[in-house]
């Protein structure tokens, strides 16, 4: 099964999985990603393969804190 990583800001867990969600029917034309861009989505990779790989380079945010991290594939970021 494919699955995904998505760090975002403190607190929108919910935000980011609803807006994956509500992806559905736009990613039956598009396919390969399963992250709106939301302005409290820090980065994202594409669906990844079993044992494939999506290298992330980023520049960490500012603010020490809690990022939360998700995998948006429906109903994953629930668990």
């Amino acid at each position: 099964m494919q699955h995904n990583f998505v760090i975002g800001q403190k607190g929108i867990n919910e935000t980011i999985g609803k807006a994956a969600v509500s992806l559905l029917e736009i990613l039956k034309v598009l396919s390969k990603t399963m992250c709106r861009k939301i302005p409290e989505v820090i980065i994202a990779t594409r669906l990844v393969d079993p044992e494939g790989r999506n290298p992330i380079v980023l520049q960490a945010p500012i603010r020490t804190g809690e990022y939360p991290f998700v995998c948006t594939v429906p109903g994953h970021w629930r668990t």
